[in-house]
């Protein structure tokens, strides 16, 4: 049932209550909360309380205190939240009871703005304080510093799970002292590792040593998140082996920095981590052309120091990158690599000594041949493993045989990466052994045919829930849609690679006969609607037209869908000029629930500054890939990674990209993830709706807002005050 707050507030918040709707509203239809500050019932002159009508209508109010509680406690967003902290004194108080968790986007010059109502918030995010690479604990002393840690404390009493943006080990000690009971840390850190130097009183001037005062000061820490923080691989052992890190249940050590751990590495934090660690992400060194890659000795010491792991993700450092390698997709290419230094017989020893394992990931740079015996003794000694995600493993099923074992342990995701020898066969046999997959992904398995994944689906078709195809060379868009048929209607999350027929550009480029004809051969197919798909997540390469999709009717009438994400790749100096006005979101516009918006240009590279003779600049293809973007008329949330200019390591917004995202009127948050100059940054107040902008410069190496020539520290801070002033209309 949808119970809208108050008719100022836009956007229904989903209640699980059993309550009929006729109880709920008044005589117009509309939810009467504002009586909720009044009495219940009223008193007659002759003091007796009684009804003030026969038939006295029923209000939330009457429900008691702590199913109320309840109730607002189960919804998750957040401006529903808000709404509902606005009714009346009383709800106000159960909401902020209630919230658990907070994002501060505030800035770290106004810590009078404080919020100091939240005392139940167990999880806090103050990673995107503003601007942007900065802490809360940014100050011009060490006094300061400390001083807002005792504000934040005071603030936020019951925080056990923190996310925050570390400078130095100045920050980080901060931090430890802020909330000594924190049993969540995320640290986030794009810029350059400090090389000495870390403020008074801090640890920064020894890099290697910036996590001991953390886990020497919060003695219950057991997850450690270091994804999005960047230091040097060899930073992380010595500061765990001196730190007290037996704790430790949960370790997060993927893409940290571009070089993988070594074997030596990844045996010191698995020796100083011991039996207590339950998951482990790693990005790791696997080529065996490298001295100290990992191997069978180390994955088997590995399990001896860490029986009790659940979840085990190694990423080899070469299949972590964002970009997309030509030469890997060539047949030829993969068929010439060497062998791995993993071998078959090293996984079954692996294998049996993590009896509790459910979560693999194993993503290495070369082959495992021949390796279905060491997934059938995964299948033995685990007997719960749900989520397999695998590169690189060849013979991977052999009937019902090899990882078709493993869907007898209730199988739930499935995703395989540079599998060249898996055929239509081995997929379905896997399917058929695992029932219960709602996770299927496909990634560089050239034998896959459209028939084979259709067969695949329609087996799954009862469970299966998200679906992400990437570089299979013989399921090009218009194939792979069609093969999708079976699961249309329960398909709520998909990927696909736009990658077009010779033909489909000419056919959308010439007119809607096509278009009808294109219509009715879908038609045989079954029904088009994609009654639930609420993600949609595309990739394209550099220069081509997106329009097709939709325009051709590949995917269409998709009622749910409200998340959209564009990733584009490739090299535009290798084109002279885009090969048309607009790249195609305007076709988008026919999905009358699409909300959010990602679009990701960070690896469309061009010239940032000067294009010789003959070539266009970055303005020319931004305002080629943003034309048509004022024409979404619901868009709300966008994300947006200008494209770069790798050679001067420059991410930024030129004047056509800012002007044409200023006519986007009904959007309310923004994210541009590079950089601009403040003048035309200014355009942006042009939004009637926009309340939420920031600068994030969230890619290797972050530049220096004090050294940069476009926003600095000042200029964004003098746009929030603009847009502060200019005032919300809600």
């Amino acid at each position: 049932m949808e119970i809208d707050f108050c008719s100022r507030w836009d956007g229904p918040m989903q209640i699980g209550t059993r309550a009929r709707e006729e109880d709920l509203v008044g005589d117009g239809g509309e939810l009467d909360l504002w009586t909720l500050s009044n009495n219940k019932r009223q008193k007659t002159t002759h003091g007796e309380e009684e009804d003030h009508e026969q038939g006295r209508r029923t209000v939330l109010h009457d429900i008691p205190g702590s199913i109320l509680a309840a109730i607002i406690a189960l919804v998750p967003d957040t401006r529903s939240r808000n709404a509902a902290s606005l009714v009346c004194k009383e709800w106000h108080a159960m909401e902020r009871a209630t919230r658990r968790r907070l994002c501060l986007r505030g800035s770290s010059a106004q810590l009078h703005m404080l919020p100091t109502t939240f005392h139940a918030v167990r999880h806090l995010d103050v990673s995107n304080v503003s601007p942007w690479g900065t802490t809360l604990y940014a100050a011009h002393s060490a006094v300061c510093g400390q001083l807002t840690a005792r504000w934040l404390n005071r603030a936020f009493p019951s925080v056990v799970d923190l996310t925050v943006y570390a400078r130095d080990g100045t920050d980080i000690q901060l931090v430890a002292a802020s909330w000594p009971d924190l049993e969540t840390v995320r640290l986030v850190r794009w810029h350059q590792r400090p090389t000495g130097g870390g403020g008074d009183g801090g640890d920064g001037g020894d890099a290697a040593m910036e996590l001991r005062g953390l886990l020497s000061s919060c003695p219950r820490l057991t997850h450690l998140d270091l994804s999005r923080f960047y230091c040097w691989a060899e930073d992380i052992a010595p500061a765990l082996q001196a730190g007290p890190s037996a704790n430790l249940r949960v370790l997060n050590l993927l893409k940290l920095s571009p070089e993988g751990f070594k074997a030596a590495e990844l045996l010191a934090i698995a020796a100083a981590c011991g039996i207590n660690l339950e998951e482990l992400y790693a990005l790791c060194e696997f080529d065996p052309r490298f001295l100290d890659c990992l191997s069978d000795e180390c994955l088997i010491q590995v399990a001896d120091y860490c029986p009790r792991l659940r979840v085990l993700h190694l990423v080899d450092s070469t299949q972590f990158s964002a970009s997309r390698d030509p030469a890997s997709d060539d047949p030829v290419f993969s068929a010439a690599a060497l062998d791995a230094s993993v071998t078959v017989r090293g996984l079954e020893s692996l294998f049996q000594a993590l009896p509790l394992l459910e979560d693999l990931a194993l993503l290495l740079g070369h082959k495992v041949r021949d390796s279905a015996p060491a997934f059938e003794a995964l299948a033995k000694s685990s007997k719960s493993v749900h989520a397999l995600h695998l590169g690189h493993f060849q013979g991977l099923c052999s009937g019902s045989n090899g990882i078709a074992r493993c869907g007898a342990a209730g199988l739930r995701t499935l995703q395989l990466r540079s599998c060249d020898d898996l055929t239509d066969a081995a997929l379905g046999a896997i399917a058929s052994a695992s029932p219960q997959i709602s996770w299927l992904g496909l990634r560089r398995c050239p034998l896959v045919t459209p028939a084979g994944l259709s067969s695949c689906v329609s087996i799954l078709r009862r469970t299966l829930t998200r679906v992400e195809i990437e570089c299979c060379p013989t399921l090009s868009t218009r194939n792979l849609l069609r093969a999708l048929a079976p699961v249309r209607s329960t398909l709520q999350h998909l990927h696909v690679d736009c990658v077009w027929d010779q033909d489909l550009e000419e056919e959308e480029q010439g007119g809607a006969e096509q278009a009808q004809e294109q219509d009715q051969v879908l038609d045989l197919f079954g029904n088009l609607a994609w009654k639930k798909l609420h993600h949609l997540s595309l990739w394209i390469s550099a220069a081509h037209l997106i329009s097709p999709l939709v325009q051709m009717n590949l995917i269409s009438h998709c009622p749910l869908l409200r998340e959209l994400s564009i990733r584009v790749e490739g090299d535009c100096r290798l084109f002279a000029k885009p090969q048309a006005r607009e790249f195609g979101l305007r076709s988008f516009a026919r999905f009358p629930s699409l909300a959010s918006l990602r679009l990701d240009l960070s690896e469309a590279v061009g010239y940032a500054l000067s294009a010789p003779g003959g070539n266009r600049d970055l303005s020319i293809w931004e305002r080629f890939y943003l034309q048509g973007i004022q024409s979404l008329p619901g868009l709300q949330e966008l994300d947006y990674f200008p494209p770069s200019d790798k050679d001067v390591n420059y991410r930024g917004m030129t004047l056509p990209g800012v002007g044409l995202i200023s006519q986007c009127h009904g959007l309310r948050k923004l994210f541009v993830h590079g950089t601009a100059y403040e003048h035309l940054f200014m355009m942006l107040l042009k939004i009637y709706n926009l309340r939420d902008v920031q600068l994030r410069a969230d890619y290797f190496p972050a530049p220096d807002m004090e050294t940069s020539t476009e926003m600095r520290a000042e200029s964004c801070k003098r746009f929030e005050t603009l847009l502060e002033k200019r005032g919300f209309p809600d």
